[in-house]
C-alpha cells in the first residue's frame, strides 16, 4: 500500500478526482457482458488513429467498471474503475480541462444512471461493502463531488439531507442528494439504522467540512488501497502526455 501511495500512479488518479471536485463546486447538475465484448470498439471510436496503441490499455477500466458478472456484485471498486478510464481519456487529450464540469454531470452521472439500473435489475450485491458502517454499498465518488456542488449554498446544508421533502425537491439538481434518494428508495427501515455514516455526516456544520472529510475517507478507504487502480495511468506508450492539469495528489 505504502509504495502505491507513493507512486505517480496513484498521484495522478488523486489529482484527477480533486480536479473534478473542485470543477464542480458551487454547480447544479443541470448490459456487463456486451460491454466487456465492445470496451475496446467502444473506446476506439473517440480515441484519434494516431492513439489507437492506448485502446486496449484504457478499454480495461471500462470492462472494469460495470460490476463482476460472475458474482453479480459491484462496488466502489467498479466505480474507481470508470474515474480511471476517465482519467486516461484525459492523460491522452480524448477529454480536457475545460471538459470538467460536462464529465462529472453529464458523462459520470450517465454512468451512475446505468448502474442504478443494473443494481435495481439485477439485485447486485455490493462489492466489499462494509455494512451500515460503511458510507454506502456501492459508490463513493458522488458523494464527494455532490458535497462539493452544495458548498456555499444559500439555505442547503448538511442536515437537510436527511429530510425527505429536501431531498424530494432538489435532488435533481444535486448528486448528493440524488445519492440519498436512491439509498432511501433501495432500504427500509430507519435511515440512521441502514447507513449510520451518512446519518452521522448530517451533523457537520458545513459542506466544505463534509468535503473534506469525504476526500481523507476516500483517500484512506479506497484509493489507499490500491482497488483497480495500482496500474491505472502508469506513464506508459500513448498515456505519456497530459492534457488535464492534476490538482495536488495528497
Amino acid at each position: 500500500m505504502g509504495k502505491w501511495k507513493r507512486s505517480q500512479a496513484y498521484a495522478d488518479y488523486i489529482g484527477f478526482i480533486l480536479t473534478l471536485n473542485e470543477g464542480v463546486k458551487g454547480k447544479k447538475l443541470t448490459v456487463t457482458h456486451r460491454v466487456s465484448e465492445e470496451a475496446e470498439n467502444l473506446v476506439a471510436t473517440v480515441v484519434p488513429p494516431h492513439l489507437a496503441a492506448a485502446v486496449p490499455e484504457v478499454a480495461v477500466y471500462l470492462k472494469e467498471s460495470v460490476g463482476n458478472a460472475t458474482r453479480i456484485d459491484y462496488g466502489t471498486g467498479h466505480e474507481a474503475a470508470f474515474a480511471a478510464f476517465l482519467c486516461c481519456l484525459c492523460k491522452i487529450g480524448v477529454l480536457r480541462v475545460d471538459d470538467q464540469i460536462a464529465i462529472v454531470f453529464k458523462v459520470f452521472n450517465r454512468y451512475l444512471e446505468v448502474m442504478r439500473k443494473l443494481q435495481k435489475t439485477y439485485r447486485m450485491e455490493p462489492a466489499g461493502s462494509q455494512g451500515v458502517w460503511g458510507l454506502d454499498d456501492f459508490q463513493f465518488l458522488p458523494f464527494i463531488w455532490g458535497s462539493s456542488q452544495l458548498i456555499d449554498h444559500p439555505y442547503l446544508e448538511p442536515r437537510h439531507f436527511v429530510d425527505e421533502k429536501a431531498v424530494n425537491e432538489n435532488h435533481r439538481d444535486y448528486m448528493f442528494l440524488e445519492c440519498i434518494l436512491f439509498i432511501t428508495e433501495m432500504k427500509t427501515g430507519p435511515f440512521a439504522e441502514h447507513s449510520n455514516q451518512l446519518w452521522n455526516i448530517s451533523a457537520v456544520p458545513s459542506w466544505s467540512k463534509v468535503n473534506q472529510g469525504l476526500v481523507r475517507m476516500y483517500k484512506a478507504e479506497v484509493s489507499g488501497g490500491g482497488c483497480v487502480l495500482t496500474s491505472a495511468v502508469t506513464h506508459r506508450p500513448g498515456l505519456s502526455s497530459p492534457t488535464l492539469q492534476f490538482g495536488p495528489g495528497s
